[in-house]
This record gives C-alpha cells, structure tokens and sequence, in this order.
C-alpha cells in the first residue's frame, strides 16, 4: 500500500489517495491552477471515507453505503441544481470518489495500484480529460487484448485481468454512471420548455417508431452528432463535467450491443427449426442459408455474449428479446426479413441520396438496398459486389459491424489475432472504397465529373491502401500486372530531359555506334524519349493491348478471369509443386556437374516466398470462408476499379486523342477507339472531359478537316460521273457519309462555350488570316491556340505525390532524389520500382476488337510480375512519404478548383463564369500544384481565362481571328489593365506585356496613353480594335481619312455652290 496521512494545506491531515492536483473555474469549465479548495464539509466527509479506505480493507458495499450517506448523496447523485461554488466540490468529490472506488478494489495488489498511478498521471497532464475514458479505455484494452494489456510497463496475469475489469467496472457503474445519471446526461427536463430529452428518450423513440433493423441504423446515427453529445457531457447541463465526457457514444453502443446480442438469440432460436422445415419441403438452398445464419449467431454469442457487459454498460431491456424475436419472425408490427438481414443496415440514406442524384429507376434503387444489405451476410457478398460493381456503402461495415467483419475466430474454433483482424478489415474497407468510387463513376460519369469527384462518402485511405498492397493476397500483384498490360512503359526522363536524351542517342546512331540487337534496343528507346518529351512528369497514357482491352468490357472480364485463373493456380498445390519441381531440376544438374549454385539459392529463396505465399492465401481464405480462387477475383477486380474508379483510364486516353486531332488522313483505327471507348464504359467520357477538355475540342475540330475531305472527294466523283468514268450509285454514298458527318458538326457546335464556339468559328474558315501571316487553322494545329488547354487536370494516383522522393538505384545502390514521386510512378516506373523476372502462366486472355473493316482475334498472354526486394523497399518509401493520409479529400480539395476554372473556361452558363476574386481563389490553389502549375500559367490558358473575366458574355469579337475583347471601346484599356495589374497573378513582366499585345490593349498605369483619347477615338477608324476588327491597316486607315476628308470638302464646295445657284437675283 503506497503512503499513509500526510499533511495537506495548511498543515491539516488529508489521506494519501492521490488525485490530480488542479483547480476549476465553474463559468469556464476550464481546469487550471492547484486542486484543493479549502474546508468544504463535503470534502471533509469525502476525505474521511478515503482515510477508513487508507486504515483497513472495505468492502464494495460498505463503500457505496457510505457515498449514499445523506449529504454524500445529496450531492453526488440526486440532482439538485448546484451553486457554481457548489460545482467545485462537486467535482472534486466526484473524482475523489471514483479514484476510491478504485483503492477499495485495487489497495491489496502493488501493480494493480499502477492503474491508478497512471490515471492521475494522465488527468495531471490533462486536466480536461475525460475520468470517464480514462477507466473506460483501459476496460476495453483488458477486455480486448488481455495479453499485451501492462501497468507501468509489467503485463498482468489471468487473475489480475479479471480483478483489474472488476475494479474498472466497479468505479464506472458505481461512481461515474450513476453520478452521470442524477446529473441527467442521459436524460433531462428543459428548464425553458419543459420537455424530456437526451441519448436515452431518442433511443427509445427509434426503437417503438422503426423496424428492428431500420432503429439500429437510426441508433447509430445518433453517435454521429459528437460535438452536441460532447456538449450536454462537459458544458450544458447543471452538473455537466469534462468527467462524463464520452459517456454518450458507449451507451448508444451499449443499446446497439444489446439489440444485436437479443437479435443473435432469436436468430438462434428460430433459424435452426425453420432449417429442418425448409428442408422437409425440398428447398435445400433455403435450409442451408438458415442454417448458415444460426451458426453465425452463435459465434456471435459465443464469443461476445460473455464480454457485452463489461465492454459496454446500460440497464437490460427485456421488451428488446421479444422485440427480436417478433422481428425475425415477422410477428406484431415487423416484416419478417430477408435471410441476409444479419445485422444493422447502413447506407439508405446514402442510396436515397444518390436516387436523387443519378435518377434511378426504382428497380435499380431496390436492387442496390438489396445488395446494401446482403454484404453483412459474409465476405462472400463482397465478392459477388466486387464483381459485378454493385452499390457497397463504403462505411457499411463500420457502422453496422457485422459478426463476420469483426473476424473474431476461425471454424475451428481458434481466435483470430488482432493483427489478422486489422489486416483483413483495412483490406475490406480499400476494397468497398474502390467499389464505390467506381459504382458512382459508371453511373454518372458519362455525363457529368463533378458527382464523382464530390461523390457523398467518397474516401481514398492512404493507410488501408498500404495495407493491402502489403499483405493482401493477390492485391499488389493484380495491380502491377494489369498495369504493365494496360499502360505504356515510361523512360527514366520526360520532357526536356527526354528530348535531350533522344537526341544524344539520335546522333549515336547516325553516327553507327550501334550495330544489331542493341540498335534495335536503343531505336526503341529513342521512340519512347520522343513520346515523353510532351509531358512534364510520368503520367498513365494506354498502351496499344491497354486500348484493345478497354475497348469491349468482353475483353477485360475475359482478361480479369485469365488473370484470376492464373493467380489462383500459383496458390495451388500443383502451382507450389512446380516451384519444387524447378528447385529439384536445378540440383540433378548440379550433380550433373553443372555450375547452377547461383540459380539454386535464387530458387531456394523463390521457393521460400512462395511457400509463404501459399500459405498466407490459405489462412487469409479460411478466415474470410471462401475458397483462394474468390479471395483472389476480389484482388483483381480491386486491382481494376483501382484504375478505374481513380480515373487513371481515363487520363492514360491520350494517345487516341493525340493522333486523331492532327493527323490529315483518315484513320480508321483511332475513330473505332474513340467510339468503342465510350461504347464499352470503360472510359468516363464527363470524367475524361474534366482531364482533357483541349483534347476533346481536337477532336471534334478535326471532324472538320475530314469533312472537308469527304467534300472535296464528292466533288472529284461528280466529275468523274460526268465524264462517265464510274457509276452514279458512287456519288449517292459519298454524298450520305457527307450529309451524316455535316449534321455530326451542326450538332457538336455548342461545345467549349465561348471560346470553344470562337475557335470552331475561326478553324471552320479554312484561309482565316492572322496577323503573323499564317492561318488561324495552321497556329491551331500547332498548339499556339491553346486556349481551352489540352490537359487540365490528373487521375487521383498521378495527383496524390510525395513532393520528393530518395531512393536507391537498382544497380548501383546509391541514393538519388526525384522532386516529385506519385503513385503512378510505382506502378509504371520500372528503372526505380523494379519488377521481378515475369511468371510466365499457361493462361491467355483471349480478346476481340475491330480494326478497319476487320475483326481481330488476339491472345493476351498472362505473365505475372511483382516487385523485387529493392524495388519493394522504394514502393514502400513512396507511401510512408505520401503526404495525404486521406487521398479523396485531398483530390477532391485541388479537383473542386479544377472544376471552377474549367466551368469558367469552358461553360456556355454564363453564371459558371468566375469573378476576377473567385477566378484567383480557384488558381492560386492550383498553381501551387507542381503537376498543374505548367498547364496554368501557360500564356494562351491565361489569355482565354482573363479574357472571360473582362468579357464573360461572349469573350473575343467574333468573325476574326484577332482575340480582341467583346467590350466598350472607351473603357477598353481600363477594364484590361484593371485585371492584368492585379499582382496575384504572379506574371513576369514579360508574361504581362504578351497577354497586353494579345489583348491589344495598353497598360494605362505604365504608358502615357490617355483614357480621354480612347473615349473620343471610339468608333473611328483611328480605334486600334476597331481597325482589327475591320482588317483594315494603319496605313489604310489614313487613306480612308484623307479620302473621307476630301470628300466632306467637295460636299462643302457643292452646298455652297447649291446655294449661290438657288437665290433670288436682287432687282
């Protein structure tokens, strides 16, 4: 026993049960300063209990006899409205008395007096904390992992678990709880309108006014509103203290344990006889999934029944078991539910809201509640969602917390670790992340981006994804696969690195410093150098086979089966066997007399991983009860809404859209991908818009050039048809593929709002002049005409980075550093990430696509790649080092500006156009993005948006190619420099000075031009837009002066002449 009296304030003999020395300020709620207050009788008669504690031992009993002393009563739990004085001894009496409680069970055992040692330690530190979670954490830790549970850093033993729960749950039921109750925490009557409330009165509500099921999901949102229950615990109420803090959430979790353990009980009682019944009437389906139920009712019992009470607390409800039992069996004012019904359903209210938002069907909307609520039947619902992208809640599990998500014990009976449990759960939680992200990108991203970049409950968790690509099976290895077979592989270099890169190497082989195989290597190389001067940094573009795939969803499903298949059979025994087998082979060579020593400790360290492989798949199968083939389908089709749901293909869509805006010729290659794309799903034509929008307006200008070609064919056929050269029924086809692509025009006119309608005006006149000399068409097609930008934004993988990343070369194990390293660099960057030698598999994907006139049968074949140990340990590098741990919240902050400037930029809704303050809040934000910085700051971006914040209407004068800005002439140079001076923009002298001669406008701060002229020269000739506007000349504009002077003067001369010729002569 620690201590025995010492003196206290003022010399006066307290007991030596310590409690955290602090003080309390009643209008504040604010802990600070010393902690005893002086001679209050109510202290006194507390220190007087714990000085018998300190003297003998006391019983529970005699404890609580003692606090439900009249004036201890009084104060601590009847209720009565205190004094704020009063408060300060009512606090301390309270923490005084729970940290009693404690030494009556704990003052025999020296470590168990630790717990309390701690306690105080903590509230010192804290004042604020909660005495409430103090006790309540340490019983969940004791309760939920006994054996790593310490005390001062010394693990209990069985017996003193047992005591240490009792001693815990003594002081919170006893002291805390009770005190709490009085307190009306739980329950209380409004001073102002009289009316009853609190957690305890909306918990009841919800259990007579809703199904069984529908009150559970409606209880549990009641812990949603965290800052009011925190509110009414620490600072509302009367007798309101930090010590009550938490208390809320656990007895809104203590009513949904109980309705769950009473839900278990019925589910047991009437599930097994309901079993026997479906059997006898043949329906062997039915009986086993009732079957299937009661067991998980009663491993659900088995394990949690013995624990409810001393994890969570409240008083037994016995209307709550036949409220059960009457719900399972459709009795009394319940609908007797679906067998999948297992526990709480959650995310309703989210479907409602997506109803709304994707207008569905009702028989959609029924078939995603259903879908809803089948997931907590087990994990194999997972993989029937996962397969068929079928609506998941993403937080489904976590707030209805099935038996079977909770991955409390195996068949065999044996407990599942915490560890497992951990793994297994963040795994599920990535995996119905991806599903949902996907799930509302097929609904809705053909037509819009923004409902899926501002997806309700959308999350992207940095820590889930790191689990699973660490340690779930199949999941790392699908992911890697399916990107070398889907993405083009990327060189070291991009940009001007590239570019100089490919010409050094360019000049080699003139030169004939390669001869061969190793020329054939570097003209490669060199092609890729080339391809990756355009871009900034490693970004996804598809590959040839990507694009073949992704063309047909036949073809990738025939491709995510191939790839299941042959991740499965590598889990099997016979794949396993043929590890062995290749280890024995390399041996009998060995004796042989071959020197293979190198190959053998290479296959001895393959085997070993393998087996390890193996083995982990099969324990994480039996955890999840389903066999490994299921377990690995879900890897891969995560594998795939990983790329699918972040927008990666969409992003990687770059090389169709590149080759058929500026290429002359027909090609009828890249205009089957461009229609197979959108036709197979698999590219978000909204979504592809948000990223590429430039792109897109090549596209539908070079429909233009092709019409032109078609024209000027029909013009060729109708003079050979005349010339009798060929026959008439020619000139009737060409003619109707002319009509067609004509109306495709007309109808594609309103895209890219101003702008867009500006620059399909301009490129449609073929010899449209500009002031270079050139055409508006030929700047176009070089990129000078960039207005709407190509790119404008990034998949989530590309965009979420690190900022700079060391790593360690492959070869020579030296650390370099990349300023920047994303997720997408791991899964395409293979000089720095590399991959181990590819498992060639038996299996091929067989796949169909149309070239030309033809179609095309084409095997994919299946080689499985994985990461070496460095490259592993770079990967792993990149996500410790990621910056945002929650990467949805992060894409969606920088991709709601994104949406802002392209709505600006692009809108034909004059109210999505930006003010010059909105249009600067949106851009700063995007300009401090490494990635998006190049793409807005760019001189033509710029031009385009600060044009339409001076002209939101209508942006330049149409009809011309100069872009001269639809507004007053008089206020022309104002309105202009009163945006470009604005020095947020960050623009260099330069910069400014281009966009003032793009604009054709002077800089009234900086020049002596005078506003007045602009005013009197509005209108004239003399006004330099008006001229533009006009194509007319300096030089020619004096002309037309001097002429229109000349002719006012012989006007003048002729009126004069009039007038002498028609007056009287005077007689």
């Amino acid at each position: 026993m620690k201590g025995k009296m010492s003196d206290g304030p003022e010399g006066e003999g307290r007991p030596d049960i310590k409690i955290a020395t602090t003080s309390w300020e009643p209008s504040s709620g604010k802990l600070e300063g010393k902690r005893y207050i002086g001679n209050d009788p109510d202290s006194e008669r507390m220190d007087a209990i714990l000085g018998d504690i300190e003297k003998r031992s006391m019983s529970r009993r005699e404890y609580i006899d003692r606090l439900q002393e009249k004036n201890t009563k009084a104060l601590l739990f009847e209720g009565g409205t205190l004094s704020d004085e009063k408060k300060l001894v009512y606090r301390e009496v309270l923490e005084k008395a729970t940290i009693g409680a404690l030494h009556v069970e704990f003052r025999d055992s020296e470590k168990l007096m630790g717990i309390i040692e701690e306690i105080n330690r903590e509230k010192a530190q804290d004042p604020n904390e909660s005495l409430f979670l103090l006790i309540q954490n340490r019983l969940l830790g004791l309760v939920d992992t006994p054996s790593g549970f310490t005390v001062n850093g010394q693990n209990l033993t069985d017996d003193e678990v047992a005591k240490a729960v009792e001693g815990l749950k003594f002081a919170r039921d006893e002291v805390l709880v009770q005190s709490a109750k009085a307190a009306g925490i739980f329950r209380h009557t409004d001073p102002v309108s009289g009316e009853v409330r609190g957690i305890n009165v909306q918990i009841k509500k919800a259990q007579m006014d809703n199904d069984y099921i529908d009150a559970m999901d409606v209880i549990g949102g009641l812990g949603r509103n965290a800052s009011e229950l925190h509110r009414v615990e620490t600072r509302s109420l009367n007798r309101s203290t930090v010590d009550f803090g938490g208390m809320s959430s656990a007895y809104i979790g203590g009513a949904l344990d109980q309705m769950e353990f009473h839900l278990a009980e019925a589910q047991l009682e009437y599930y097994p006889g309901a079993a026997l019944a479906a059997e006898a009437a043949g329906d062997t389906k039915t009986a086993t999934e009732y079957r299937k139920v009661a067991e998980e009712a009663k491993l659900y019992l088995d394990r949690y029944g013995k624990t409810i009470d001393l994890e969570r607390w409240g008083k037994e409800r016995p209307q709550l078991k036949k409220d059960a039992s009457d719900f399972i069996q459709g009795k009394g004012k319940y609908r007797k539910p679906e067998v999948a019904t297992g526990g709480a359903v959650a995310g309703d209210a989210l479907l409602e809201q997506l109803k709304k938002m994707a207008d569905f069907t009702e028989g959609q909307y029924r078939m995603a509640v259903e879908q809803n609520r089948a997931l907590l039947s087990g994990y194999e619902a997972v993989v029937h969602a996962m397969k068929h992208r079928a609506f998941t809640n993403p937080e489904g599990f976590d707030s209805s917390n099935p038996y079977w998500f909770r991955f409390e014990q195996r068949p065999d009976g044996t407990r599942i670790s915490n560890e497992d449990r951990e793994k297994y759960q963040d795994s599920i939680r990535l995996f119905l992340q991806l599903n949902y992200l996907s799930y509302i990108k097929e609904l809705t991203g053909a037509k819009t981006s923004e409902n899926w970049i501002e997806a309700q409950g959308a999350r992207l968790s940095r820590e889930y994804f790191r689990e699973a690509w660490d340690n779930t099976p199949g999941f790392r290895m699908a992911v890697l696969t399916l990107a070398k077979d889907v993405f083009q592989d990327f060189p070291d270099k991009v940009g001007a690195e590239a570019a100089e890169e490919a010409k050094t190497l360019t000049e080699k082989i003139q030169r004939g410093e390669f001869q061969g195989d190793e020329l054939v290597k570097v003209q490669e190389k060199v092609e890729k150098l080339n391809f990756a001067t355009g871009f900034n940094f490693k970004q996804f573009v598809l590959s040839e086979t990507g694009y073949q795939l992704l063309s047909d969803k036949k073809n990738l499903d025939a491709y995510r089966k191939a790839l299941t298949k042959a991740m499965s059979e590598r889990l099997s025994d016979q794949g396993l066997q043929k590890s062995i087998d290749e280890l024995e082979s390399l041996k009998t060579r060995k004796v042989q007399g071959e020197d293979v020593d190198a190959e053998i400790t290479k296959a001895e360290r393959n085997l070993e991983n393998h087996q390890k492989e193996v083995e982990e798949a099969r324990k994480w199968a039996t955890d999840h009860r389903v066999t490994v083939e299921d377990l690995i389908q879900t890897s891969v089709h995560a594998a795939d809404d990983l790329f699918y749901a972040t927008g990666a293909y969409d992003s990687g869509d770059v090389y169709r859209a590149q080759t058929e805006a500026i290429k002359e010729e027909d090609d009828p290659t890249r205009k089957d991908y461009a229609i197979k794309l959108q036709e197979s799903a698999t590219i978000s034509d909204g979504v592809r818009e948000l990223f590429s929008p430039g792109l897109k307006l090549k596209e539908r200008l070079s429909a233009r050039k092709r019409f032109e070609r078609k024209s000027a064919e029909i013009k060729r056929i109708r003079e050979d048809v005349a010339a009798g050269r060929i026959a008439p029924d020619k000139l009737d086809e060409a003619e109707r593929k002319a009509a067609d692509m004509e109306r495709t025009l007309n109808a594609e006119r309103a895209y890219g709002g101003p702008l867009g309608e500006w620059t399909r005006e301009n490129y449609s006149v073929k010899d449209r002049k500009t002031k270079k000399g050139t055409t508006f068409r030929e700047e176009f097609d070089e990129g000078e005409r960039d207005y709407i930008p190509e790119r404008m934004f990034y998949s989530v993988l590309e965009m979420i980075d690190t900022g700079g990343q060391e790593y360690a070369d492959p070869q020579t194990g030296e650390r370099s550093r990349h300023p920047s390293t994303s997720i997408a660099d791991v899964l395409i960057d293979k000089e720095r990430y590399v991959r181990a030698v590819p498992i060639e598999t038996a299996q091929k994907a067989v796949i169909k696509f149309e070239k030309g006139q033809k179609t095309i049968t084409k095997e994919v074949p299946i080689e499985l790649v994985d990461l070496t140990e460095n490259g592993n340990e770079n990967a792993g590098k990149v996500l410790d080092e990621v910056r945002a741990g929650e990467w949805w919240g992060y894409y969606w902050d920088v991709g709601s500006a994104v949406v802002a400037l392209e709505g600006h930029q692009m809108s034909g809704d004059p109210k999505k156009r930006l003010s010059r303050e909105s249009f600067l809040d949106k851009w700063i934000k995007v300009r401090g993005d490494a990635k998006l910085a190049p793409i807005f700051t760019d001189r033509a971006y710029l031009l385009g948006a600060t044009a339409l914040i001076m002209s939101p209407e209508k942006g330049f004068v149409t009809g011309q190619a100069e872009t001269i800005l639809d507004i007053p002439e008089s206020a022309y140079n104002a309105i202009v420099t009163s945006v470009l001076s604005d020095n947020r923009f960050f623009m260099s002298p330069e910069r400014r000075k281009q966009l003032y001669d793009s604009l054709h406008a002077r800089d009234v701060l900086t020049s002596d031009w005078n506003l007045l002229y602009d005013i009197y020269i509005e209108g004239t000739l003399f006004a330099p837009r008006e001229r533009s506007r006009r194509g007319i000349s300096k030089k020619m504009a004096k002309e037309i002066e001097a002429f229109e002077e000349e002719q006012r003067r012989i006007d003048e001369e002729k009126k004069k002449r009039r007038a002498v010729q028609t007056t009287t002569p005077t007689p």
